[in-house]
């Protein structure tokens, strides 16, 4: 999953249990994750970061670079995962 420059984007899906890597344009200085009993974000590097969903629901997400820009701006949607029992 990448991300345009632009500070808004579309909601990013996630589903529960599972992490999904993000690679974002700009060197992340700061991340905030509105809701972390939904989700939450762990950081690889300044360009490269993991969601992972923890529970269903809505929260977003806030990434800034050093000088306090904001890199991104978008919501997390938390959903049930695909895997079926055979």
């Amino acid at each position: 999953l990448t991300l345009a420059s632009a500070a808004f984007a579309d909601a990013l899906y996630v589903e529960t249990g599972k992490a999904t890597p993000l690679r974002i344009n700009g060197t992340a200085a700061s991340i905030v994750i509105g809701n972390k009993n939904i989700a939450d974000v762990s950081v690889h590097n300044e360009q490269l970061l993991f969601l992972t969903g923890k529970s269903y629901g809505t929260t977003n997400l806030l990434v800034f670079d050093k000088s306090g820009r904001e890199i991104l701006n978008t919501d997390v949607m938390v959903t049930a995962g695909t895997t079926s029992l055979v």
